[in-house]
């Protein structure tokens, strides 16, 4: 049973191991500070230009080739030359940065913009705008179509917005079962796990997540409870072991295509335990524990329709307690979508 126990936890570890996933756009653009000065040389009233001028570049498409956002100011500083850009962008590992300067005459606003490339070690392409002392709103939009017209023909896409997509607020009821063990040596010598199972609700809000445009992932909120049983090794004591779970851990969705998810999760659970046990020449005693810790969650999903998902990974429990041995459950389940309402995010 030692062996089995070991396989067990060798294999809920590499399944834990083996799971990655990279995101990441074609052309990332990071947009510094722009340097906002008024005629006198004193600061002027667009000083968060680069971050208005990162939105409105956001709400571009790109076919999702493109993506765009605004550095820390007191990383980025104020970049003036090439030379500042190049080690920015060394500093930042970005292969492309925007940066610039307003003027502002009292009269008017004028918006010199340069795009820096740094493979190619060159300001790619320079942007100029000009509009009203009190139009800096325009101005920033002006600037960011030029922008986007640029990039629209170095991508080869058409300027399109960014399409509003459906988000779902979906209810969710989860089963799984499977079998369970405790880590430590001490207790698995003892304690011989067997059978878990768990069920529960699930609730998913309309929440975008910006990890990649390829696909949705969501995040997920769950409220479950669970029972498991175990024995006692018969070379010990006889023992009747129960337990109790209730567990909220918040779970990470993502969707590695239309089909198939990683659901990553972690939360607090509050374990109730009983242990009956008959040591030698003795009576059968009963004893009681409450246990709260972290409770850990790796799984995956493959969806065979909308309405059902089969799953199968790993759970550990991990108390707080260091008098009670933490456990890993390799299960195998369902979840099977209860209501489903479409939420439409630009």
């Amino acid at each position: 049973m030692r062996r089995v126990n070991n396989y067990f936890i060798s294999a809920a570890l590499l399944l834990c191991v083996s799971v990655s996933y990279a995101f990441a756009s074609d052309i990332d653009i990071k947009i510094a500070p722009l340097v906002s000065f008024n005629d006198d040389g004193t600061q002027s009233d667009c000083d968060d230009v680069y971050t208005r001028l990162t939105s409105e570049l956001q709400q571009y498409w790109f076919n999702g080739l493109v993506s765009f956002s605004a550095l820390d100011k007191k990383q980025a500083g104020n970049i003036q030359s090439v030379f500042d850009a190049a080690s920015v962008c060394q500093s930042e590992h970005c292969d492309y940065i925007i940066y610039g300067y307003i003027k502002n005459t009292g009269q008017s606003l004028s918006a010199e913009i340069k795009l820096y490339s740094s493979p190619g070690k060159r300001i790619e392409q320079t942007f100029y705008a000009q509009d009203n002392a009190d139009e800096c709103g325009r101005l920033i939009s002006t600037m960011a179509d030029h922008i986007a017209d640029y990039l629209c023909k170095k991508t080869g896409t058409e300027k399109q917005p960014l399409p509003a997509e459906s988000y779902s607020r979906i209810i969710s009821f989860p089963f799984t079962v499977g079998y369970w063990s405790h880590v430590n040596n001490v207790w698995n010598t003892r304690i011989l796990g067997t059978v878990r199972g768990s069920t529960g609700i699930d609730f998913q809000p309309p929440i975008p997540l910006d990890i990649t445009r390829n696909h949705k992932h969501a995040l997920i909120f769950r409220a479950a409870a669970g029972f498991k049983y175990a024995y006692g090794n018969p070379d010990y004591y006889p023992a009747n072991y129960y337990s109790i779970t209730v567990s909220t851990p918040a779970i990470l969705a993502v969707s590695l295509n239309k089909w198939n998810q990683i659901l990553v999760g972690f939360g607090p659970f509050y374990e109730f335990n009983i242990l009956q046990i008959q040591e030698k020449y003795e009576t059968t005693s009963v004893h009681y524990e409450n246990d709260f810790g972290i409770e850990l969650l790796l799984n995956y999903a493959f969806a065979p329709s909308d309405k059902w998902k089969i799953c199968f990974g790993t759970t550990a429990l991990i108390p707080v307690s260091p008098d009670t041995g933490a456990w890993m459950s390799f299960d195998v389940g369902f979840i099977y979508k209860i209501a489903e309402k479409e939420v439409t995010i630009r």
